[in-house]
């Protein structure tokens, strides 16, 4: 229940911050900005470098959260498929799920080893080599 309750709540209020981000034109100058990296392949590594970087210490749907009202209109503007996009997006992401330092994905097969097993020798620097 508690869990939950916080995923709504930071669902809401990161709406509520979005909206008030862009009610003040702030998402038209950060998509002017990625725009001024060059052609629209620049614009798109620039992003997905973004989202990389992000996704090494944040959860994906805060990403989502932060990102959908800066690039949707400058998908757009750039003339890329949406749905293409979205694909690279979630791509991208599931690479950064597996990066550190947050890395989500070698907590929970760190965490799947048993404990009773000390002889196994599995411990984190051979999951994070693993992966």
């Amino acid at each position: 229940m508690r869990g939950t309750g916080f995923l709504w709540a930071v669902l809401f209020l990161s709406a509520g911050s979005i909206a008030i981000f862009q009610r003040l034109g702030c998402a038209d100058v950060v998509s002017g900005l990625i725009l001024l990296a060059g052609g629209k392949w620049a614009a798109f590594v620039l992003t997905m470098l973004v989202i990389m970087i992000l996704g090494m210490v944040l959860p994906w749907y805060i990403i989502i959260i932060i990102l959908i009202p800066i690039t949707q209109p400058l998908i757009a503007t750039l003339g890329f498929d949406p749905l293409w996009f979205a694909i690279m997006v979630c791509v991208n992401l599931q690479m950064a799920y597996m990066t550190p330092p947050y890395s989500h994905s070698i907590w929970i097969i760190r965490g799947t080893v048993n404990a009773s097993f000390p002889d196994i020798g599995v411990d984190t620097s051979h999951i994070i080599k693993g992966v």
